[in-house]
């Protein structure tokens, strides 16, 4: 399939899927601009190119490109809410750029790109808790799972910010005890 037909057949998909996700309201909106309209195209023309094979690893290394989408869709909606849409969209694309080279390093094996993938999600689902509902009573529990998944994953000085910043906002929770003493076993 030549390429120019390509890049029509995927832009008109975007089109259609954007205008029904404003139709329908910003969560079906939200839940459209997830889907993969590139990724689908994409995989069956790498297939059909480059056998099936070649197709199959490279939808391996999408599944670890997710948590770029998870990055991406996470400062975005940090950064729209204090700067625009323009600054917002730099912000975004930076956050992705950095989760690049995880993803990339994942994209050797299915179990370590879905590993990448699930945390993304867990985080990204617990920031948005925090930036949804920065009061919730459940904020400080959000922070504190975060914390967790950026230990297991390796990102200790991560860990330990979030911790931080747990004791530094909500002094009095229980979470932050919980903060004290996981930082206080980190110093050991």
């Amino acid at each position: 399939m030549d390429w120019v037909w390509k890049a029509v057949l995927t832009a008109l998909s975007v089109v259609v899927l954007t205008k029904l996700g404003q139709h329908a309201g910003r969560n079906v909106a939200g839940i459209v601009a997830a889907l993969p309209t590139t990724t689908a195209p994409s995989l069956l023309w790498l297939a059909d190119e480059h056998g099936s094979a070649f197709a199959a690893d490279s939808a391996v290394a999408s599944v670890g490109a997710c948590a770029m989408l998870a990055a991406f869709a996470l400062a975005y909606a940090h950064a729209a809410r204090r700067r625009g849409a323009l600054a917002a969209l730099g912000i975004a694309l930076a956050a992705c750029a950095i989760v690049a080279l995880p993803a990339s390093a994942a994209a050797v094996s299915l179990a370590s790109s879905a590993g990448l993938a699930l945390a993304a999600v867990a985080i990204a689902t617990q920031e948005a808790l925090l930036v949804k509902h920065p009061q919730s009573p459940k904020a400080p529990d959000a922070m504190l799972a975060i914390a967790a998944i950026q230990a297991e994953q390796g990102d200790n000085g991560s860990a330990r910010n979030t911790l931080e910043d747990i004791i530094a906002r909500y002094p009095n929770s229980e979470a932050a005890g919980k903060a004290r003493t996981r930082l206080a076993s980190q110093r050991r």
